[in-house]
This record gives C-alpha cells, sequence and structure tokens, in this order.
C-alpha cells in the first residue's frame, strides 16, 4: 500500500537591497506566462564556495533558476549567503518517510494532481508519503495555494521545519512532479558540471536578465548518481526563459527562442525550432534511479546518457513555446 506524503519547499531568508531597481523579465520554471520581475544580487552556499547570482523576487521570496526559493525578501542581506548545500545529506527525508499536508483551501483537483504525483514517486522508490494533521515541530510538506502568478516553487531538500510547496491552481502532475523533485533533493538537470558536454546554451536567445538561470554548477557541488537525462523531468524545455518574438499570427501570435540545443543541431534558433524537446512530464528511468540512490536502494546505473526521447505535452499546461522552465513546473 502507499502511505500519502508529499516534498515542500521552504523559504530560506531574504529582504530586499534598498535602491534595488527594477528590471523587466520573463516568466521562470514554474511559470507559462511572462511577468515583470524585480532582481536583487545575493550570495548563495553551495557548501563548496560562495557565489554570487541573480534571484528574482516573487511576491515575499527570492527564487533562483525560476522555481527554487532561497529565503525570505524580508531576511535578505547583500552580505549573507542564503543556504544551497545541493550534497547536504541532512536535506534528504529520514528513512524516506515524507509528512504532508493540504492548506485547506486548495481545491480538489489540485490535491488530486499532488496526490497522483506522489503515488507515481512512491510506486517507482522506496519513498513514502504520508498526510497529517498540520505540526510543525517536524519536518513535514505543506502543500499551499501559489499566490504568485502561474508560479509553482519548491525549496531543495527536508527542511527544519515545515515548508511550503507553492502550488499554482490547475498546473498538471508534470509541475507537481518537477518542484516533489525539488523538495526530495533534485536539482535541475542542466545545471549539472557535464552539461556542456551533452547540450549547447544559446545565450543569444535567452530572455534580458535570465542568463544567471542557465549556470552550472561546479564538480563536487551535486551528486551526479546517473548519466545525464535530455528527457528528466528537472530539466528546462528547449525554450524556457527564451525571448518571445511577436508576429500576430495565431495560434500562439509569435514564437520564442530555443534557449538549450544539442550539440548535433545546427544553429540556434531564433523561432524555438531543434532536434530535441527536453525535458518531460513523467518520472523517467534516470529520475527513478537518482531517487533509489539517493533513498538507500543501490542498483547498477549505465554509463551513458539517456537518450530517451521526452514524452509530447498534449494533456498538460506545458507550452512548447513557453518563455519557462518546464512550464508545468
Amino acid at each position: 500500500g502507499i502511505a500519502w506524503a508529499v516534498l515542500g519547499w521552504a523559504v530560506l531568508g531574504c529582504s530586499a537591497e534598498p535602491g534595488t531597481t527594477p528590471v523587466e523579465g520573463s516568466g521562470d520554471p514554474g511559470m507559462n506566462a511572462p511577468r515583470a520581475a524585480e532582481r536583487v544580487s545575493v550570495k548563495t552556499d553551495t557548501g563548496k564556495r560562495i557565489v554570487e547570482t541573480q534571484a528574482e523576487i516573487v511576491g515575499d521570496e527570492l527564487l533562483v533558476e525560476g522555481d527554487i526559493p532561497i529565503g525570505k525578501l524580508r531576511d535578505f542581506h547583500p552580505d549573507k549567503p542564503m543556504g544551497l548545500n545541493l550534497k547536504d545529506l541532512d536535506m534528504r527525508w529520514t528513512g524516506a518517510k515524507v509528512r504532508f499536508g493540504f492548506a485547506e483551501d486548495m481545491a480538489t483537483m489540485d490535491r488530486q494532481t499532488l496526490t497522483a504525483a506522489m503515488a507515481e514517486i512512491s510506486a517507482r522508490t522506496r519513498i513514502t508519503f504520508t498526510e497529517v494533521e498540520s505540526d510543525c515541530s517536524n519536518p513535514m510538506i505543506q502543500f499551499v495555494n501559489s499566490t504568485n502568478e502561474n508560479t509553482s516553487s519548491s525549496s531543495l531538500g527536508m527542511q527544519a521545519f515545515c515548508q511550503e510547496l507553492k502550488f499554482w491552481p490547475g498546473h498538471g502532475v508534470g509541475t507537481a512532479m518537477h518542484e516533489i523533485g525539488h523538495a526530495l533533493g533534485m536539482p535541475h538537470e542542466q545545471a549539472r558540471p557535464d552539461r556542456d558536454t551533452y547540450v549547447d546554451i544559446c545565450e543569444g536567445n535567452i530572455e534580458d536578465g535570465h542568463t544567471h538561470n542557465f549556470d552550472k554548477k561546479d564538480e563536487g557541488e551535486v551528486d551526479m548518481l546517473t548519466p545525464y537525462d535530455y528527457a528528466s523531468m528537472m530539466h528546462y524545455e528547449r525554450t524556457t526563459f527564451g525571448t518571445f518574438q511577436w508576429t500576430g499570427v495565431p495560434p500562439d501570435f509569435g514564437f520564442t527562442g530555443q534557449t538549450i540545443r544539442l550539440w548535433s543541431d545546427p544553429e540556434c534558433w531564433e523561432d524555438g525550432a531543434g532536434s530535441m524537446d527536453f525535458g518531460s512530464d513523467a518520472l523517467t528511468v534516470e529520475d527513478t534511479n537518482t531517487l533509489l540512490l539517493m533513498y538507500g536502494k543501490p542498483l547498477s546505473v549505465p554509463q551513458t546518457p539517456s537518450k530517451t526521447f521526452p514524452v509530447q505535452h498534449a494533456h498538460s499546461s506545458r507550452s512548447p513555446n513557453s518563455s519557462t522552465c518546464p512550464s508545468d513546473l
């Protein structure tokens, strides 16, 4: 039997630096639509080094890579590093057991979506999810409605007490699984140190102010437990954070530039074309292997990158022309 429970995200702390200048930007990995955004320079502690990057101010929190909160705006200080230790074993859920609860005002449809995502992960790994009454004296995930337009978000790994996983009403199972993956400790796939071996980042097609979202990690900052997976549910899509060009032609009235390409593609296409649509709405073999290895079950890992072609997104809210990360994330 499957016990219910799921991931979450915890807010780490931040407050806008006086004099921060608003910058117009596009959507983030938890979104399908462009939006205005204000950004601030922050320092993050990866557990190996202090990294300076840009965080997007969304509501009362700071997000990096579009959907990972690193702190509250009110707690921000330009000289205070924010926690983002991607290899900290303390961030993994003890005994592979995740406690969770739903906000009272969360719609039945969204509860069902999140429950389906938990059930899929539980069925293929040794992770169990158990629904409990809200109790912040111990780590648990509280699923709440996101108030940030079209944005779902989750912190990385288990936090000290209650952690919120913000879910935008109507987002699909692909988004739920992506954000739960973050809560379980899975970073974005295209941020791996070895990503340049497999894909090229098309900086010329990235929306102004979002190039930092494609920063990669250094060796030793993340555990690369399985081969690079183009189809991973944690991978940005082909046009994530791409510049949008208006044509006025329906149904999309424009196109979004390609921001990630295979090295075999002849060029970075401004119209979003490409030989592969990265990411998927499904838990891939390598996603499953990663969670099995993270949570204590050894297995034989293949030594070549996954060539599984991503599933199509016809039944999700993810748009192939979206300027977001897996827009259904």
